[in-house]
């Protein structure tokens, strides 16, 4: 997404369960990692090119 592009052909992965804590998806294969300042990542989030983030937001609303 950094350089425009859509999360898509096997980028974007969902999971209709329930929430799992990190640590334990993680641990689970659920998630590769845990954001330990989730305000920094949202801010980075919010810098990608509007309209691959807008795209990327629409494909997970259709997967989950």
């Amino acid at each position: 997404m950094q350089v425009g592009l859509v999360a898509a052909d096997g980028g974007l992965l969902t999971s209709p369960c329930t929430p799992a804590p990190a640590e334990r998806a993680v641990a689970k294969g659920l998630a590769n990692h845990v954001v330990a300042d989730p305000l920094a990542c949202a801010k980075r989030i919010a810098g990608l090119p509007r309209q691959a983030a807008e795209s990327t937001e629409r494909l997970c609303d259709r997967r989950g």
